[in-house]
């Protein structure tokens, strides 16, 4: 058996290295272990208690920063405990002594009711309660709050004493009560714009058709009505065939299955024309683009339909135009090489002219050949005026002498069958023009006469 002083010693060391789990053995000495296993429990007791607050304050720090408070409340004796926290979300001093009279006061009047009844329910039945309810604060100001308690029961089954947290929750109500009125706002605007949808379909400026299953037009605007010539009446419940070409229709149907088969919404734009048929039958060019929408009617297509027989007139007048536009390049080139031929002509008849001496006049026909050269010529200057090849020869002119000059031309030019008769005006009358496209307008106008003789 070891001596009292190497038991003490071993005791001693294991209370200073805070072994207070180690089994000590007895020293033989029964009041020496008496005073030792008094001390240790002593000990043990303190450990336990610092233990615990660490515990209790790590709890305290985590419920502030969840701006949770908590509270006690003795039933029978009525006195309430309350943490710093609670105190904050109350507005009220640490030193005011807390009840739940006081708390009950700082309840918001609407909700007092439900608080208190939610109270007693948990005092008969249920041992406890959670509620979501606002409290005044000492500022004046609303705040939302969580409350929660559990009841224990002393051994007669008799409230003895209830433990709670009080949670401070205006920010998160606030921030939902913001994303609900956002919510709330989206949902007002997407029921407006369901009960605006059928105006905004007939205000479109695009003819707009609704088509079921069984291919019956349901929904028609204003826009289908002008472009297919239709009165609502006419077209609702028609088949989608009926606005479709005769020589169109089995080809339609074939790509009105493979649509129905794999429904898509489809773009318009896909660099073809398609043709639809207009009430007195004749076709329209349109550009179609399809949208599948469910209805609690069953699937349904919506067709936007643009009307694109301008836009084709167009296009059209635009080939033309090119057309034109090489024909004008043609007639450039042609006439060019015809003046080249009209210089020769020309140049011959001013020498044959020449060879007769002075004081005889040359043979007429000398001049009519020379006057015709110089004709031609101002035709090609009109053919390279019109590609744009020449600019206009505008000068000043007698227009009295420009159509006499004319005369025989034009007597030529009708036949022996029609006199031209030419009166001038007294005066002379000169123009600012172009003289070669002055005698085609006379021409002109001279021939529309003799087609309108009656014989």
């Amino acid at each position: 058996m070891p001596t009292s002083e190497e038991e003490l010693r071993r005791t001693l060391l294991a209370l200073a290295n805070d072994d207070l789990d180690q089994k000590l053995e007895p020293t033989g000495h029964p009041e020496l272990d008496r005073s030792i296993h008094s001390i240790v429990a002593r000990l043990r007791s303190v450990a336990s208690e610092e233990e615990s607050q660490l515990v209790a304050r790590g709890l305290a720090e985590a419920l502030d920063l969840n701006c949770i408070g908590s509270w006690e409340w003795e039933v029978p004796t009525g006195v309430v405990t309350w943490s710093e926290k609670t105190y904050e979300i109350m507005g009220l001093a640490c030193d005011t002594t807390p009840s739940y009279e006081l708390a009950l006061n700082h309840v918001h009047p609407d909700d007092r009711e439900r608080h208190e009844s939610a109270l007693a329910k948990c005092m008969e039945v249920t041992g406890e309660y959670a509620l979501r309810n606002r409290i005044v604060h000492t500022d004046g100001t609303v705040r939302h709050v969580v409350a929660q308690g559990r009841l224990h029961r002393g051994p007669d089954n008799q409230p003895l004493r209830m433990f709670g947290t009080l949670q401070d929750v205006t920010a998160g109500y606030k921030e939902g009560a913001r994303i609900r009125e956002l919510e709330e706002s989206a949902l007002t605007s997407q029921r407006k714009l369901e009960e605006q949808a059928p105006l905004i379909i007939e205000a479109s400026p695009v003819a707009m058709l609704m088509v079921d299953s069984e291919h019956r037009i349901t929904l028609v605007n204003a826009k289908a009505e002008e472009l297919f010539g239709y009165d609502r009446s006419e077209i609702l419940r028609k088949q989608i065939d009926d606005l479709v070409p005769d020589h169109l229709r089995d080809d339609h149907k074939r790509h009105r299955e493979t649509y129905r088969e794999h429904p898509e919404t489809r773009p318009m734009g896909r660099g073809r024309y398609l043709h639809c048929r207009h009430k007195d039958g004749t076709l329209i060019s349109a550009e179609i683009g399809l949208s599948p929408i469910e209805t609690p009617d069953g699937r349904q297509t919506i067709a936007a339909i643009v009307d694109l027989t301008a836009r084709k007139n167009l296009e059209e007048q635009v080939r033309q135009a090119q057309k034109l536009e090489a024909i004008g390049t043609l007639a450039s080139g042609v006439a060019h090489d015809f003046n080249n031929l009209l210089m020769g002509v020309s140049g011959c008849a001013n020498i044959a002219i020449s060879t007769f001496e002075s004081g005889s006049s040359p043979p007429i026909y000398l001049n009519e050949i020379n006057r015709a050269a110089q004709s031609g010529a101002a035709i090609t200057n009109q053919l390279l005026a019109f590609s744009r090849k020449s600019e206009a020869n505008v000068a000043v002119f007698d227009l009295n002498a420009a159509v006499a000059g004319m005369q025989i031309l034009l007597g030529r030019l009708l036949g022996e069958d029609i006199e031209v008769s030419v009166r001038m005006g007294a005066e002379s009358s000169r123009v600012l023009a172009d003289h070669g496209l002055v005698e085609p307008v006379v021409m002109n106008l001279v021939v529309n006469a003799r087609d309108a003789m009656p014989s």
